[in-house]
């Protein structure tokens, strides 16, 4: 036994069993301490106050603060294998109900953690445990778990530069490496989030709220993302991999990912004012309302795409690529494309202020109503057309090349076409004053026109 201390005060010091194999203090003063069995290998502390601190079963092998001040610091069972504290301030900290099979911390380290109130209602843990957790910024107004149940949380390196909540719900901060097996949060709000790496087989969070500008992750990994409603002023991800993306509620008013890879993308409600990805990569998607201010992405790709209801104010693809496209309401203000390549493309009402594209190439086209008032298009290519109403005010394309095209009902204010090739040109009712300027050369032999006005 070794105690060295330059000033130890205690007003009340009970413990039932305390052994120290090294025990350390500049200054250790204690108001109230009770402890059932304490035991230390190792115990250094520049100064530590305490006003009231109970503990059951309190073992640590090495225990290093340089200042720690807690008012109520409460611990039914705490085993610590080495715990470095630069500066730890708590107003109240408190333990009601802490159980745990095994709760081991290999190096927990601390520079500056300052909570006025952090208290925990029910902890269970079957297995916690931590290989290193670091922090060196942490101040939170008001920190609060009321339940939280682990059968398993492990984490290798758990690192937080710096976290400022005003209220911080439950278990979950900005990480630079994390990962997780099953992540359970009832409601997040933080004011900063910042993620390097993150990587969980399940997220679901029932609310997760952004308040501030400050969403960045460099590489976003979950295999199930399951989220009731996301908030967020600024959302920036420069690599996002899941298995499967479920979302209720996603509002975000700018959402900007430079790679965006999803297995299965399923939306209740997407509303974002500004979506630019780079590169977004899609095995499913299935939205009932997506609604975009402005939709930009560099390369979109998709195996199956199902919208309900599309909305987007500024709909710009560099190059749109989608095995089997559907839509019930597909309404878009300004829609450019430079390589727009779909096998399927089933859509009850399409609706374009302004349609541009370089390269329009659909293997099978399917609409019930087919409404732009600007349609351009420099290559456009359809195997097969079906449109059950067709409207263009102004239709310009350099080269339409149809091989089956069925419409119902064809209304055109002015059609411009350099290069017509069809095989099978079928059309109930075609109105409107039309004009197709056509070379000589090009033969229109198996063009029927059932009731046309003028060619």
């Amino acid at each position: 036994l070794t105690l060295t201390y330059t000033c130890f005060n205690a007003t009340c010091f009970t413990v039932t069993c305390f052994s120290v194999t090294c025990f350390n203090a500049t200054c250790f003063s204690l108001t109230c301490f009770n402890a059932t069995c304490f035991s230390v290998t190792c115990f250094s502390v520049t100064c530590f106050n305490a006003t009231c601190f109970n503990a059951t079963c309190f073992t640590v092998t090495c225990f290093r603060d340089t200042c720690f001040n807690a008012t109520c610091f409460t611990v039914i069972c705490f085993s610590v294998t080495c715990f470095s504290v630069t500066c730890f301030n708590a107003t109240c900290f408190r333990d009601t109900c802490v159980n745990a099979t095994c709760f081991t911390v290999t190096c927990f380290s601390v520079t500056c953690f300052n909570a006025t109130c952090f208290s925990l209602t029910c902890f269970n843990a079957t297995c916690f445990s931590v290989t290193c957790f670091s922090v060196t910024c942490f101040n939170a107004t008001c920190f609060r778990d009321t339940c939280f149940n682990a059968t398993c949380f492990n984490a290798t390196c758990f690192s937080l530069t710096c976290f400022n909540a005003t209220c911080f719900s439950v278990i979950c901060f900005s990480v630079t490496c994390f990962s997780v097996t099953c992540f359970s949060v009832t409601c997040f709000n933080a004011t900063c989030f910042r993620d390097t790496c993150f990587n969980a087989t399940c997220f679901t969070v029932t609310c997760f709220s952004v308040t501030y500008t400050c969403f960045n992750a460099t590489c976003f990994t979950v295999t199930c993302f399951s989220v009731t409603c996301f908030n967020a002023t600024c959302f920036s991800l420069t690599c996002f991999n899941a298995t499967c993306f479920s979302v209720i509620c996603f509002s975000v008013t700018c959402f900007s990912a430079t790679c965006f890879n999803a297995t299965c993308f399923n939306a209740t409600c997407f509303s974002a004012t500004c979506f630019t990805v780079t590169c977004f990569s899609v095995t499913c998607f299935n939205a009932t309302c997506f609604s975009v201010t402005c939709f930009s992405v560099t390369c979109f790709s998709a195996t199956c795409f199902s919208v309900t209801c599309f909305s987007a104010t500024c709909f710009t693809v560099t190059c749109f690529s989608v095995t089997c496209f559907n839509a019930t309401c597909f309404t878009v203000t300004c829609f450019s494309a430079t390589c727009f390549s779909v096998t399927c493309f089933n859509a009850t009402c399409f609706s374009v202020t302004c349609f541009n594209a370089t390269c329009f190439s659909v293997t099978c086209f399917s609409a019930a109503c087919f409404t732009v008032t600007c349609f351009n298009a420099t290559c456009f290519s359809v195997t097969c057309f079906n449109a059950t109403c067709f409207s263009v005010t102004c239709f310009n394309a350099t080269c339409f090349s149809v091989t089956c095209f069925s419409v119902t009902c064809f209304n055109a204010t002015c059609v411009s076409v350099t290069c017509f090739n069809a095989t099978c040109f079928n059309a109930t009712c075609v109105r409107k004053e039309m004009y197709y300027p056509m070379n000589e050369q090009h033969s229109h032999r198996n063009i029927n026109f059932i009731n046309p006005v003028k060619h």
